[in-house]
């Protein structure tokens, strides 16, 4: 888990600070005007404060990202939300164990 090991924190699971960060990103995106991302980071908070992953929020997370990315962003938004994608498969892993 490379990219979750990247914000390791000794208060949060693996998972949880990788959410932190990937909902960080979502954030600025939508503050910068580039897409609206309200609707994925929502859930992403809950399970942040929970402390639990749940499996079908990151499935429609992803799936939602995966539509945004089809519509034809621009390289820059493209790269971001793959990353977040990304993190989002492996706190998936990660906290579904």
């Amino acid at each position: 888990m490379k990219t979750l090991s990247k914000f390791a924190s000794p208060l949060a699971e693996e998972w949880q600070t990788s959410l932190i960060e990937a909902l960080d990103v979502l954030n600025r995106l939508e503050k910068d005007g580039y897409v609206f991302t309200r609707h994925i980071g929502r859930p992403m908070a809950k399970m942040i404060a929970n402390g639990a992953v749940n499996n079908m929020e990151i499935e429609i997370a992803i799936k939602d990202i995966d539509e945004i990315i089809e519509e034809g962003q621009g390289i820059f938004v493209k790269k971001k939300l793959y990353n977040v994608r990304n993190v989002l498969v492996e706190a998936k892993e990660e906290g579904g164990q």
